[in-house]
């Protein structure tokens, strides 16, 4: 009997554990949504990445504005990630696969890891190559004017650099990101 209420009372901590911890993630995505929502409508502005030309040479990084007009202009999203982020590799994953399957241009999408040392994305480029543009926020600046809460975060641009929207991972978003591309 004595080992029962133990049990119950751990099961029951678990739980309210699990409600708070639920809770919390929940407020923190609205907050977020919130924050974004803001940017919405505006353009992106200038924010200088560096470009990875060669996984295993980091003297080729090649610095790039992200709003950098394209020729002719093109929609155009921005997928922020981290190595260390498990829902990241699921996009970029599915991504991959839009890419494949011929559903996606990948010189339309930009991946920007932030905040991460190039060897660490190198490492997982030669693990995972990925056919789209990769680049290193090194300095925080796409996080910074955009506020960026989490990863991953996909950015919708329009031909003109607008952000059209934001997205904060979710269920099918690269067939989203497909979408987007394809219709504008």
């Amino acid at each position: 009997m004595i080992v029962s209420k133990a049990v119950h009372r751990i099961f029951n901590f678990v739980s309210y554990a699990a409600i708070a911890v639920s809770v919390y993630l929940g407020a923190s995505l609205i907050t977020a949504a919130v924050s974004n929502s803001k940017f919405e409508g505006k353009p992106l502005g200038p924010v200088q990445v560096a470009l990875i030309n060669d996984v295993k040479d980091s003297s080729k990084l090649q610095l790039h504005l992200l709003n950098e007009a394209s020729s002719p202009p093109k929609s155009h999203v921005i997928v922020a990630w981290a190595t260390w982020c498990g829902p990241c590799h699921s996009l970029l994953t599915d991504l991959n696969a839009e890419v494949a399957a011929g559903r996606l241009d990948p010189s339309r999408v930009t991946a920007v890891s932030l905040g991460e040392p190039f060897s660490d994305v190198s490492a997982y480029l030669q693990r995972t190559p990925l056919p789209f543009r990769i680049a290193l926020d090194r300095d925080g600046s796409l996080s910074k004017q955009v506020k960026i809460a989490g990863t991953p975060t996909v950015i919708f641009l329009d031909s003109k650099g607008v952000i059209q929207r934001f997205s904060m991972g979710g269920i099918r978003l690269a067939r989203s990101v497909s979408d987007f591309i394809g219709k504008n």
